[in-house]
C-alpha cells in the first residue's frame, strides 16, 4: 500500500503540522483548561461541548448520545467506518504540592506541555482531531468513513461507551490512542476489589483512628496519612498508573509496612496486616495466587497479571481498601473470588468486586493492523505487537486497539503527578495517526 504518492502526502503532513503547530497547542491548552476529572460532572459536560464545537468550526457533522456523554466527530463517507476512541476525562491531579507547574494550565516550557490530560488523552484527542482536519484540507480523497469517539467517562465506569453502543453502530475496526507504541492488541481485564474491614476489636484496644490515602482506583496514590490518638504521620510515595505499579512508590503499602516501627500499635488493625502480609512488595499477587503458567495466544505473551492498593478511607470501626487488578486473560473472575474468599476470615473483612472487565485480544492478522504496522516504521520506527497490563476503551468494540501516543523513548506518566508530554512526540505522533488514516480511507476494496 505504501507508493510514492503516501510518501509524498507524508511530506505534505509534516508541512501542514509545522504551520499549525501553535494552534494546535492554543486549542490543547484551552481544553487542559477544564478541570474534568471524574467527580466535576459539569467540567466534563463543558469539555465535550467545547471539543464539539471546535470540530464544528473546522466543517465537521458532530453527533452526541441522548445523555451527553459521548460524541462523534465524523470525517469522509463509505461502507466501513475507522474509529478512533478517545475520552477526555481526567483522574484527579493528586498531590498539588508535587507539580512542578500548575496541573490545569498546560505549561510550554523545557521542550513538553505539561498538565493533567496530556498524555491521557486531552493530547491525543486533539492532535487527531487536526489529523483529520489535514485530511480535508489537503485533499484526501475518502472512500471510507473517520468517526472520532470521544467519550467522558473512561477513568470511571464507561456508560458512555454503553450509552453510544445503545444508538450508533460500532466502528469496523480502529485504535485508541491512549496508551503507548508501538501497537497493543492484548490488553489484561481490569477489576476493582473494595474490601470492607472490620476494626471494631481493634478499636476497643488501640482507640480511634483515622485513615485516607488516594483517590483514584487506577492510580498508585503518592500520599497516605494516618491520624491516631492525636498523632498524625504522613507517608510519601510517588504516584504512578496502577497497570504499572513498579513505576511508583504505593504510599498505602508505605503506611501499612512501617506503621510497625512508627506507630506499633496501629500495625494490629487488620488492614494493615492484609496489606504488609499480602500486597506489599508483590506487585504481581503471588499470594493471592494470580500467577499463572506463561500463556501465550496467536504466538503473543499475554503479559502478567498485577495488583495494587490504590484508594484507603476509613475512620472508627470500617476501613474500606480498594485493590485494583489488571488481569491476563488466564485469570477468571472466579479466580479473583477464590483469592479473596481465602483470606476474608482471618483478616475480617467482606469484599465486592465493583468493576470488572474481561482481558482484550484482537489478532494481529487483521489487514488494518498490517496497515498500521507498515505506517509506524516507515515513519522509523521497529513495529512490534505487544500485551499492555493497562485498559482503554480498546475493549469496548471489537477491532480496536492502543496505538500511542508515547513513543518507546519517552516517559509515560499517565496519572502521575507532573504529567507531561514531549512536543516533539505530541506532533510525531498526529502526524503517525494522519498518515495512518489517510492510507486507509484511500483504500478503495474492504480491509476486513
Amino acid at each position: 500500500m505504501q507508493n510514492d504518492r503516501s510518501a509524498l502526502f507524508r511530506e505534505q503532513i509534516e508541512a501542514y503540522i509545522k504551520e499549525h503547530e501553535t494552534q494546535i497547542l492554543t486549542d490543547l491548552r484551552e481544553l487542559i483548561a477544564f478541570r474534568s476529572v471524574s467527580e466535576e460532572k459539569n467540567e466534563i459536560r463543558k469539555s465535550l461541548d467545547w471539543f464539539l464545537l471546535r470540530a464544528e468550526e473546522m466543517g465537521f457533522q458532530t453527533y452526541r448520545t441522548t445523555a451527553g456523554d459521548a460524541g462523534i466527530v465524523e470525517a469522509g463517507q463509505g461502507d466501513e467506518t475507522l474509529g478512533i476512541l478517545v475520552h477526555l476525562d481526567v483522574v484527579d491531579p493528586g498531590d498539588a504540592d508535587k507539580w512542578r507547574y500548575p496541573p490545569f494550565e498546560g505549561t510550554v516550557a523545557d521542550g513538553f506541555l505539561w498538565g493533567r490530560g496530556t498524555m491521557d488523552d486531552k493530547g491525543a484527542a486533539v492532535v487527531c482531531l487536526y489529523g483529520m482536519k489535514a485530511l480535508l484540507d489537503l485533499g484526501a480523497v475518502f472512500h471510507k468513513r473517520i468517526w472520532l469517539i470521544v467519550g467522558t467517562a473512561e477513568e470511571e465506569d464507561w456508560t458512555d461507551m454503553a450509552h453510544f453502543k445503545e444508538e450508533f453502530p460500532c466502528p469496523d475496526y480502529g485504535f485508541s490512542p491512549d496508551g503507548d507504541f508501538p501497537i497493543y492488541n492484548i490488553e489484561n481485564g481490569y477489576a476493582d476489589v473494595v474490601l470492607e474491614f472490620d476494626e471494631s476489636e481493634s478499636i476497643d484496644i488501640l482507640g480511634q483512628f483515622d485513615v485516607h490515602s488516594g483517590k483514584s482506583a487506577n492510580t498508585v496514590p503518592s500520599k497516605a496519612v494516618l491520624s491516631m490518638n492525636g498523632v498524625k504521620q504522613v507517608f510519601e510515595g510517588i504516584s504512578a498508573h496502577s497497570s504499572t505499579p513498579e513505576m511508583g512508590v504505593n504510599a498505602i503499602e508505605k503506611l501499612c509496612s512501617s506503621v510497625a516501627d512508627n506507630l506499633p500499635s496501629a500495625a494490629d488493625f487488620n488492614f494493615t496486616r492484609f496489606v504488609r502480609d499480602i500486597l506489599a512488595c508483590d506487585m504481581y499477587g503471588g499470594k493471592l495466587k494470580f500467577e499463572k503458567e506463561e500463556e501465550y495466544w496467536e504466538g503473543q505473551y499475554l503479559g502478567r497479571t498485577t495488583a495494587a492498593p490504590t484508594v484507603l478511607k476509613g475512620a472508627d470501626g470500617k476501613v474500606f481498601l480498594t485493590v485494583n487488578i489488571r488481569q491476563n486473560a488466564g485469570l477468571s473472575r472466579e479466580d479473583i473470588e477464590k483469592a479473596f474468599d481465602e483470606y476474608a476470615k482471618e483478616y475480617h473483612y467482606r469484599y465486592r468486586i465493583t468493576t470488572f472487565l474481561d482481558a482484550l485480544k484482537v489478532s494481529h492478522k487483521l489487514k488494518p493492523f498490517a496497515v498500521m504496522a507498515e505506517t509506524y516504521e516507515d515513519w522509523g520506527y521497529r513495529n512490534s505487537f505487544i500485551a499492555a497490563g493497562g485498559t482503554s476503551y480498546a475493549k469496548a468494540m471489537n477491532n480496536i486497539v492502543t496505538w500511542g501516543p508515547c513513543f518507546p523513548e519517552d516517559q509515560s506518566c499517565a496519572h502521575q503527578e507532573n504529567e507531561r508530554i514531549p512536543l516533539d512526540s505530541l506532533f510525531r505522533a498526529m502526524g503517525i495517526y494522519t498518515d495512518y488514516m489517510y492510507r486507509i480511507v484511500s483504500e478503495k476494496g474492504s480491509l476486513l
